[in-house]
């Protein structure tokens, strides 16, 4: 049997942002049933793509190997209406990166957001 290990993701979106965050945690739900999220918050942009997006965290575990997830996570980010012709003109339907997998950091510079703090704080408070 595979290991089971620790993941930590970050969701974010900037259109149909409520739409999009619920249809995402299902399809995640659906995938990981062990899933937390911490509630929603709303950020400015940061970096290149404008406007105003919807964020959450959440945790849960997997024995799904890492190339694994991404792949499912692309899928996710599809079912969204997530494309790279959307992205490319500042259009995030849905955005999951791992921050976490096992005991490996991952977007490092996602960790010291502030509202990626305090939701992880939220999250890691229940």
């Amino acid at each position: 049997m595979s290991k089971k290990r620790q993941l930590i993701l970050a969701l974010g979106t900037n259109h149909h942002r409520q739409e999009n965050m619920r249809l995402a945690q299902a399809h995640l739900h659906d995938l990981l049933r062990d899933i937390e999220f911490s509630s929603s918050a709303l950020t400015a942009a940061i970096g290149e793509f404008p406007g105003t997006y919807l964020n959450c965290v959440g945790r849960a575990t997997t024995s799904l190997m890492l190339c694994e997830l991404q792949t499912k996570f692309k899928a996710i980010e599809a079912s969204c209406g997530d494309s790279r012709e959307k992205r490319e003109a500042g259009c995030i339907e849905m955005d999951i990166d791992i921050l976490k997998y096992g005991e490996e950091r991952l977007h490092e510079a996602d960790w010291d957001r502030a509202y990626i703090q305090r939701l992880l704080i939220e999250l890691y408070s229940r």
